[in-house]
């Protein structure tokens, strides 16, 4: 995965509900998908073989002006990513936008395009002499077998964002 992004992302279930109802009835919900928790424990409990790769980039988009998910979630993630140490996360907060009204180009084309730039494009073969010429979103090529390579061996931000084929996304987010 060459990086991650979280829409109007929550702390938990569990705190979605103590939001809408009360503390006490938060405690009948099981602590399932609990973002906070998963947070830490990618920033914290790291494999040693995989301690080179350890911090993903992170973008969270949230509006402060969400009535679903209270704005203060996506605050809460990144201010806890920020003190666990974690050295490429973002978080863009568009004062105007909600939980489904977003000004499309302003607060999500651009803050991706500016966040896949900084954190996820990698250099151009003219200038990375070290460039395999089919290094893809997984890695050099030399590590995935036939097919899979053959289908994986785009060099585009959205396919390190997991998009898939991304001519046409690319042209919207990397113009020129």
């Amino acid at each position: 995965v060459g990086g991650g992004g979280l829409q109007c992302p929550y702390i938990s279930i569990r705190q979605i509900v103590s939001d809408y109802a009360c503390t006490a009835s938060s405690f009948l919900i099981p602590s399932y998908y609990d973002n906070l928790a998963t947070l830490q424990s990618l920033c914290e409990d790291v494999p040693a073989a995989m301690e080179n790769r350890r911090w993903i980039p992170l973008l969270i988009l949230h509006g402060e002006q969400d009535e679903i998910v209270w704005p203060y979630h996506g605050h809460t993630l990144h201010t806890e990513a920020l003190r666990l140490g974690h050295p490429s996360i973002e978080a863009v907060f568009p004062p105007d936008a909600t939980h489904n009204r977003w000004d499309l180009h302003e607060d999500i084309i651009a803050s991706l395009r500016s966040f896949i730039r900084r954190h996820l494009l990698r250099p151009s073969a003219a200038s990375s002499p070290s460039h395999h010429p089919h290094e893809g979103c997984f890695g050099p090529a030399s590590v995935l077998s036939g097919a899979y390579q053959a289908a994986h061996a785009r060099r585009s931000s959205a396919c390190m964002f997991g998009f898939g084929s991304s001519s046409a996304l690319d042209e919207v987010l990397i113009p020129g």
